[in-house]
């Protein structure tokens, strides 16, 4: 064989063949385009789905810090402001509360935040912002949420606001004021709250060293920090006291599921971009493999004949790579940010969407690896050939004679034969379909998972609840009477009301249930303040401020509510009778099962005199009051007990559920009749949702944005795959029709073949795909949701998908049949 040796030659036939195939390449340039359009918008949206639920975390949560510092030092603020790890460190003290405005009795916290507080922290996590900050000492600013609970839909800056409100330094003086609005704001934390003046705070007595007025909010400069850091900080800190940093100890631990969960998601749709692009190329060399034995038979070598396929790829993505990027910034930047902006005109364009050049870098870098990977095998392929086998290549399949009869049931076995007889063809398309069909149902899974009814479902176990703030505020008051409770309980819709009633007690140190406990709780990732100090106090039986608990008293709707989150493993009729009791600890994951099955003795102030009582603990259970206390363990009894125990205990909480998540008239109906009650506040679900529903339509354009692009990208491969099949079978089905098979016959076959392409891929996601998704959706579940995955959606988007993979090869069969069978031969030879 003769060496062909110069190159100009091949690069000159390289661009002639280039040119008399611009069919073909035209094809190669747009799947490119669709590859790098699709990781270009994949990575752009992507980080911006991520972006608006890191931003709805935020407005949930009403501020954006990452450590909080009760009842901090002049001392500690200014080491806080020069420690080279803390970027920002802002002060806010709550110093008085809003009683009633007009006729409506309300409990509206009133803040003051410093310069720091407010720009770094709490106006990022705000949805929007209108007026501005108080400034002078009768201006106030407050949530859209608590101007709606004041009955005001339409607030407008300037408005006059007469209100009753006490200073928190002396909670037993109601005093009168007209404030004016200067400001309001929106954000999801579905908390009643607002903010006054420096002049004001300084007048109202409240202090920054009080442990529940000041708080230090610290922005760490990094945000990913971890279980040292913060104990590196209490030590710097100097925490002392009942002081404890606050802060999200699992934050590394989550972040770390978050990232292998982003990772698997980017893996899936990575190689559903490889095997798009790899069965492009595959099909384009696989019709010119005669040209390239050709070629061979002249004296090209393997190595020249992939060069020449190379130079073509290389063109091909000069083309296609650059056209992808802009047609991906295109939608991302433009056509996406417009959705959003429709869907939610206060949101800020900076917020809808996430630029950054590393974006169009890593889609550039990926979409090339990604047709260079994709483009060796189907080189190799057109280099190794035999100019003898290159002679006698049909194609993906070879034509041949079915040996079964056509008629009857023997078409859908033929269908069947015909799906599997090229094995590595139907793996691509099997595994193209499966890779895209599982990133498709992992996208629709996270997107459920996070829609604003689901979260605030999982969240909160109640429609409505109302909070009795007395026990915070003032000498614990019943604000919330039998009689209303039964009030409740009649409505229509109203399925069930819980009661949840506490008082604060004191558990003697006994080692045998208690050392293990404390072991535990030591080794837990809190910072603690001088926690040694008074647990030396507290095994010594004095009084101290950590070691406190609470005694817990529930009636049976909230027993039946413990129970189920339990599989029903609690004894109802003895602890309803009091013969038992339930524990619950200071945190979840410090159990303390020393005590389960064990007489507890507990004592409580009474009458200017401590009392001791026992109770035998029947089982461990999750906490159910709002109001913490120390260290020590929660008891939990029945409220029949707690009766009989403290007389009329002091209800805290009361939990009511109705038929129908998110009433509005119940809330209405519910609301009204605690009007005119003090210190009590209202949280519905309802208010929530219409505070957050903005957000959650934001996050369907994206996440949908996301599935539309997948959905073209399996639909176009799927495509592709038939139309080379089908192309390449032309001569067999010609063969076929010869013997006597109809056109109707083949087009049945057609059928089945596409149909069984689609129940084959959808029964490997059934199998392996609905795990992959479980694991995905477990890392990246950042409110802990239910995995469920959304049926009816599912359903719609896999049936259109199965709908195409039916009709498609009818509809390219259409287009190259020809109805006289002589030609249909003639044109393959």
């Amino acid at each position: 064989m003769i060496r062909v040796e110069n190159k100009k030659v091949i690069a000159g036939l390289a661009k002639k063949n280039y040119v008399q195939n611009w069919k073909k390449n035209i094809l190669i340039i747009a799947a490119i385009i669709l590859t790098t359009f699709m990781i270009t918008t994949v990575c752009s949206i992507g980080l911006s789905y991520w972006n608006a639920i890191s931003l709805r975390h935020v407005m949930m949560n009403g501020m954006i810090f990452d450590v909080s510092l009760p009842a901090p030092t002049i001392e500690q603020v200014k080491k806080a402001n020069s420690m080279d790890e803390i970027l920002y460190a802002g002060i806010t003290v709550e110093s008085a509360v809003i009683d009633k405005y007009q006729e409506n009795e309300v409990n509206v916290p009133l803040s003051w935040s410093d310069t720091t507080n407010w720009e770094k922290q709490c106006v990022p996590a705000y949805e929007f912002i209108e007026g501005k900050y108080p400034g002078k000492e009768n201006e106030v600013m407050l949530s859209t949420q608590t101007l709606k609970r004041l009955g005001i839909d339409a607030p407008e800056i300037g408005m006059k606001l007469p209100v009753s409100y006490f200073m928190l330094s002396e909670k037993e003086t109601s005093r009168e004021k007209t404030f004016v609005l200067s400001g309001f704001y929106r954000d999801y934390s579905g908390n009643s709250q607002g903010f006054i003046s420096r002049k004001f705070y300084e007048n109202s007595g409240a202090e920054q060293t009080v442990m529940t007025e000041g708080s230090l909010k610290i922005t760490l400069k990094n945000h990913l920090y971890s279980v040292n850091d913060i104990k590196m900080l209490e030590d710097e800190l100097s925490i002392e006291g009942r002081q404890m940093l606050f802060a999200d100890y699992y934050l590394m631990e989550d972040f770390v599921k978050f990232v292998a969960g982003m990772l698997g998601l980017f893996i899936l749709i990575v190689l559903s971009g490889y095997l798009f692009i790899y069965n492009v190329l595959h099909i384009s060399i696989a019709k010119e493999v005669r040209f390239f034995g050709q070629l061979k038979t002249i004296g090209t070598t393997s190595k020249q004949i992939r060069g020449f396929v190379h130079k073509q790829v290389l063109w091909n993505s000069m083309a296609g790579i650059p056209l992808g990027m802009i047609l991906g910034a295109f939608v991302s930047f433009l056509i996406v940010p417009a959705a959003l902006e429709l869907a939610n005109p206060t949101l800020q364009f900076k917020k809808a969407v996430v630029f950054h050049p590393l974006i169009f870098m890593g889609a550039a870098l990926f979409s090339g690896l990604t047709i260079y990977f994709s483009s060796r095998k189907p080189a190799m392929i057109a280099g190794d050939i035999s100019p003898v086998d290159a002679a006698k290549y049909y194609g993906s399949v070879s034509p041949r004679r079915d040996k079964y009869s056509v008629n009857g049931g023997r078409l859908a076995y033929m269908a069947w034969r015909n799906l599997f007889r090229e094995k590595k063809q139907a793996v691509i398309i099997l595994s193209s379909f499966f890779v895209t069909l599982t990133a498709l149902l992992v996208i629709t899974t996270l997107v459920n998972g996070s829609s604003t009814k689901r979260v605030l479902n999982t969240l909160q176990d109640f429609d409505i609840r109302i909070l009795n703030y007395s026990v915070v505020y003032n000498k614990p008051v019943q604000r919330i009477q039998p009689s209303v409770i039964q009030q409740i309980k009649s409505m229509d819709g109203v399925a069930g009301v819980r009661t949840v009633s506490s008082a604060e007690i004191m558990i003697p140190y006994e080692e045998e249930i208690f050392k293990e406990y404390f072991t535990r709780l030591e080794e837990m990732p809190i910072a603690r303040g001088d926690y040694e100090e008074q647990m030396i106090l507290y095994k010594e039986g004095k009084e101290t401020d950590l070691f406190t608990g609470r005694l817990v008293g529930i009636d049976e709707s909230e027993f039946d509510s413990i129970n189920k989150k339990m599989d029903g493993t609690l004894n109802k009729e003895a602890f309803m009778s009091g013969d038992i009791g339930l524990i619950s600890p200071f945190l979840m994951g410090c159990p303390v099962t020393e005590a389960v099955g064990k007489e507890l003795v507990y004592q409580l102030d009474q009458n200017h005199e401590r009392k001791q009582y026992q109770i035998k603990i029947g089982a461990e259970v999750p906490n159910v009051n709002f109001f913490s206390s120390g260290y020590l363990p929660s008891i939990i009894i029945s409220d029949g007990l707690a009766e009989e125990i403290l007389g009329e205990p002091f209800i805290e909480i009361l939990k009511i559920e109705y038929n129908e998540p998110f009433n509005a008239e119940l809330d209405k109906k519910v609301k009204a009749l605690f009007k005119g009650e003090k210190n009590i506040t209202i949280e519905s679900k309802f208010d929530s949702y219409d505070e957050m529903r903005q957000s959650e339509t934001q996050l369907k354009i994206l996440g949908g944005g996301l599935g539309i692009i997948l959905t073209l990208l399996a639909i176009l491969n799927y495509c592709n795959m038939t139309a080379a099949g089908i192309e390449n079978r032309i001569k067999e089905f010609a063969a076929l029709q010869s013997i006597g098979m109809t056109t109707v016959q083949i087009r049945k076959v057609l059928l089945i073949e596409g149909a069984l392409y689609g129940v084959v891929s959808f029964f490997f996601v059934m199998i392996l795909g609905i795990p992959i998704d479980y694991v995905i959706y477990h890392t990246m579940n950042r409110y802990r949701i239910p995995f469920q995955i959304p049926v009816r959606s599912t359903l719609v988007i896999f049936g259109g998908i199965l709908i195409t993979c039916i009709f498609v090869p009818l509809v390219i069969y259409q287009f190259l049949h020809k109805e006289n069978i002589v030609e249909q031969l003639r044109d393959m030879e």
